[in-house]
């Protein structure tokens, strides 16, 4: 989507480091920045918890 982790986190309130984590699997989002996450990356919320799709992380489906 060509999104950067530093635009995503200021878009979310987070920091670029904290999307970073997210896309290493070390850390998830919080649960209030689901819904804004989603939205952002043209997924539902079902979508970023199920898995379904390739990911980094198995919680995070959507490819960066």
């Amino acid at each position: 989507m060509g999104l950067r982790q530093e635009n995503l986190g200021a878009s979310l309130g987070v920091s670029g480091q904290a999307v970073s984590r997210w896309e290493r699997g070390e850390t998830a989002p919080d649960i209030g920045s689901l819904a804004p996450l989603a939205s952002l990356l043209d997924v539902s919320v079902g979508r970023l918890l199920d898995g379904t799709a390739h990911s980094v992380a198995p919680w995070m489906p959507w490819c960066w």
